[in-house]
């Protein structure tokens, strides 16, 4: 991936793919090599000079939709194998299991209730070491730093995500939708987008990331995505996930913002009758917490039956606790009714 060809780079990443299949966790312990590698492959470049900016943006333009969807495809699976630390469990319902109970010292409870046993360092009985163990602090450097280089990844993966997104979310402007190059662009960029949130941001986006916020309500031009489509099998599948990852960000930056507190209110309160009203952008965030509450409702069955497969249903499921979490009153309780 450091040839300096860009054909001989390209076709690097194929064999990445099949190193990242046989043995995902040794690949992902080369992400400084690697990452850097896509960055220049994707050409998204944050150097200082400007010319070194106009040359790469340049370049990315000449990238065809081909070569794009072969490296972000490529990127796509580098970065689910390497945050994988931080999103341990696969299991779209994870979010219902409880928390998992911290071990008990035997010697601390039965002997010494309120002080740490003066023998526990010799491990006599089995009891747990007071401070934390090696294999704790290993565990929490490792997403410290998977979580770090993910922030980097999003810093420099971002514009060209952005800019793929533009381009080729111009397919949902007209009616014509097919299983063509511009909407695996759209699937893979918000595959890989919700990789890296979920990584940087897990539990919520904070109102400082305008990066993520402005990327939602691009999307919500054209939210739902493929509303009245009907035909394509593949095609149908494709536009369900668009949306669902849609409404996870909206639910993560409804989690993050302060718009969350008052929903109910601030969507049915006119922004011009008082002083002390929201901004208009508070407002336009809100009608996209809307929107994917009442796309959320409709799809579980709420309002109108949809069939979709169990392993959507989880998906599914998941963000509308999510939205449920941080959304009014009423939206919570339709969605759990739902």
């Amino acid at each position: 991936m450091t040839h300096i060809l860009d054909d001989i780079r390209a076709d690097a990443v194929k064999f990445l793919d099949l190193l990242a299949d046989a043995a995902p966790a040794t690949v992902a312990q080369f992400a400084p090599r690697v990452l850097p590698s896509f960055f220049s492959l994707l050409e998204t470049s944050t150097a200082a000079a400007d010319g070194a900016r106009t040359e790469a943006n340049a370049r990315t333009a000449l990238l065809s939709q081909g070569r794009r969807l072969a490296i972000l495809r490529s990127c796509h699976k580098f970065l689910c194998v390497f945050t994988r630390p931080l999103v341990p469990s696969s299991d779209a319902l994870a979010f219902m299991a409880p928390p998992p109970a911290p071990p008990v010292a035997c010697t601390e409870q039965l002997f010494f209730p309120d002080t740490t046993a003066p023998f526990a360092a010799l491990n006599l009985f089995g009891e747990a070491d007071a401070g934390s163990s090696p294999d704790a602090d290993a565990a929490t450097d490792t997403a410290g730093a998977v979580r770090a280089q993910s922030t980097a990844a999003l810093d420099r993966l971002f514009p060209f995500l952005q800019a793929t997104w533009i381009e080729s979310a111009a397919i949902f402007a007209g009616g014509n939708i097919s299983a063509d190059d511009s909407l695996q662009l759209c699937s893979l960029t918000l595959q890989t987008l919700q990789v890296l949130w979920r990584a940087v941001y897990a539990n919520a986006v904070p109102p400082h990331e305008t990066r993520l916020i402005g990327f939602l309500r691009q999307c919500s031009t054209f939210f739902p995505f493929g509303k009245d489509y009907s035909g394509d099998t593949a095609v149908e599948d494709a536009l369900l996930a668009l949306n669902t990852r849609v409404c996870e960000l909206a639910a993560l930056v409804q989690l993050g913002t302060e718009v969350d507190s008052n929903v109910d209110a601030l969507a049915s309160s006119d922004v011009n009758s008082s002083s002390e009203a929201k901004p208009s952008s508070d407002v336009g965030l809100v009608r996209v917490f809307k929107r994917a509450t009442r796309f959320m409702l409709q799809t579980l069955g709420h309002k109108q039956t949809r069939l979709v497969r169990h392993e959507q249903f989880g998906e599914l499921l998941a963000v509308a606790w999510q939205l449920a979490r941080g959304g009014g009153r009423s939206d919570a309780e339709q969605l759990l009714t739902a």
